[in-house]
C-alpha cells in the first residue's frame, strides 16, 4: 500500500498505481482540486458524509472522522474515483487538527481508525527515517552525490545498514537507549562518541557505552592517542 503526500493526489499518478494494481491513501487538501473540495462541502451540507465524534477525553480532547465514496479526483479526471477520509481533532486548548486523505478502500465505521493510523504513519516515516537520516548526524543525501561508478551508492547503502542496526540498538539494546538518552538527541551521541575514538584508544564498545552514560562510574585506563 502506497501512502503519499497532497502533491500524489493527482490523476495521472492515481492511474498509474491503479494500472500497477497497488492499494493507495495519499494526503489531499482543499487546493489540489477546486471541484473535489466542492463536492466535499456538498455531500457535508446535505448530510451524506458518515460522520462520528467521541466523547470528551480525560484530557479535554475531542476527535472524530468524516469520510464519503466515489468522488471524482476533479475536474478533468471525472471518471477516476477516490473514497474521501478525513479525521479532526481538537485539544482542550480549542486548537483543532485536520487531516484528509483520499484511497481506493473501501472505508466503514469498522476500519476507519485503522485506516486512519495506517495514512498518519507517513509523517513519521518521514521524520524518524529520512529526517533523522538528513538531519541527525547521519548526513545522508549531502555526501554521496559524488563519486565514480559505485562509490556514491556503495556509501549509501553503508550508511541505512548503519542505520538499521542503530534502530535495532534502539529496540533491544538498554545500553545504547541509556547511553542515547544521556546524550539527548542522536546528533549529540555521535558528536560525542566521534570526540571519544579521535582523542582515545578505547577498548571495547562496553567502555565506549559506560563513557557516554556516565563517564564517573566507569573506571578504566584509556590512553590518549599520539597527535
Amino acid at each position: 500500500m502506497i501512502t503519499e503526500d497532497a502533491l500524489a493526489a493527482n490523476g495521472p499518478h492515481l492511474e498509474a498505481l491503479a494500472a500497477h494494481e497497488m492499494d493507495f491513501l495519499i494526503g489531499v487538501k482543499p487546493g489540489n482540486s477546486l471541484a473535489f473540495a466542492r463536492e466535499i462541502h456538498r455531500r457535508q451540507s446535505a448530510g451524506e458524509l458518515v460522520e462520528w465524534q467521541s466523547a470528551m477525553s480525560e484530557e479535554g480532547s475531542v476527535s472524530g472522522y468524516r469520510f464519503t465514496h466515489d468522488v471524482p479526483i476533479n475536474a478533468t479526471y471525472k471518471d477516476l474515483s477516490v473514497n474521501y477520509l478525513e479525521w479532526w481533532e481538537i485539544d482542550k486548548e480549542g486548537k483543532q487538527k485536520v487531516f484528509t486523505w483520499v484511497t481506493n478502500l473501501p472505508i466503514t465505521p469498522e476500519n476507519v481508525f485503522e485506516l486512519a493510523r495506517s495514512a498518519r504513519a507517513r509523517w513519521r516515516i518521514e521524520n524518524e527515517l529520512f529526517n533523522t537520516l538528513k538531519n541527525q548526524g547521519y548526513e545522508y543525501g549531502r555526501n554521496y552525490g559524488h563519486g565514480s561508478r559505485y562509490l556514491s551508492s556503495t556509501l549509501g547503502a553503508m550508511t541505512m545498514l548503519a542505520f538499521l542496526v542503530d534502530q535495532a540498538q534502539e529496540q533491544a539494546c538498554r545500553v545504547f537507549k541509556e547511553a542515547r538518552a544521556a546524550c539527548r538527541t542522536k546528533r549529540g551521541l555521535w558528536e560525542r562518541m566521534r570526540a571519544m575514538m579521535l582523542t582515545f584508544r578505547i577498548p571495547d564498545w562496553e567502555t565506549m557505552m559506560g563513557l557516554l552514560i556516565d563517564p564517573d562510574t566507569v573506571r578504566v585506563d584509556i590512553d590518549p592517542r599520539p597527535g
